[in-house]
């Protein structure tokens, strides 16, 4: 009923005596579903108040997907391998489909980034908004998750990468080559320029592996 909209965020859920009767089970049954429903973000208990449907917000996909990978077995590697597959497609389609609002932003990012200096922890912040951005210019949620998944993974290894080899002048070169793909609507170069920063990012962790300092 929540995920079919039958059920809107704010609407607050019968008495579990009430639910117990609409779908048959005991009380206790209703009381371990609240339970699992709450832990998946779909609802809110408030004490004294009720149970009320939660805004839905990828925010839990996110969290459980990255707990999820981050308990399997892979490799630094491996990951930006995915990385590569996915934000390269998303450059090309961020290109076609932006509005002038994620222009907007695009460019606000880009000079946060040319002003962030050695700030690596919010260096490393302003560059993920941008990849969001990118994702949500495609117009595809499921990019937007899956990108927000990803990046949320390589947090720790990304501000090693910049504190250590010092990147934020050629990461910020990247960025504002993709950002100009992405004005004039070139997914092809938008795409090709995606590629060139993930490429150099994947040489700089073989570079930091061979030299025994790999990431954490």
């Amino acid at each position: 009923r929540i995920l079919s909209r039958e059920l809107n965020p704010g609407d607050r859920l019968p008495a579990e005596r009430d639910l117990s009767v609409q779908f048959g089970v005991s009380r206790a049954a209703v009381r371990e579903a609240i339970r699992a429903l709450k832990e998946r973000g779909l609802i809110d208990v408030v004490v004294g108040r009720g149970t009320f449907i939660a805004t839905l917000s990828p925010d839990h996909v996110v969290d459980s997907m990255s707990l999820l990978l981050r308990g399997q077995r892979h490799t630094l590697e491996q990951v930006h391998e995915a990385r590569q597959l996915l934000e390269i497609p998303i450059a090309r389609l961020a290109a076609r489909h932006r509005t002038p609002a994620h222009l907007h932003r695009l460019r606000e990012i880009v000079g946060w980034m040319e002003r962030m200096g050695e700030a690596t922890q919010l260096f490393i912040d302003a560059d993920s908004n941008f990849h969001l951005e990118l994702a949500q210019a495609t117009g595809n949620p499921v990019l937007v998750v899956l990108s927000q998944t990803m990046l949320q993974m390589l947090r720790d290894e990304r501000v090693f990468i910049v504190e250590v080899h010092g990147e934020i002048p050629d990461a910020v070169v990247s960025h504002k080559r993709i950002l100009r793909a992405v004005e004039r609507g070139d997914g092809d170069e938008a795409a090709r320029a995606m590629t060139g920063h993930l490429s150099h990012l994947a040489a700089v962790i073989g570079a930091l592996r061979a030299s025994g300092r790999g990431a954490p």
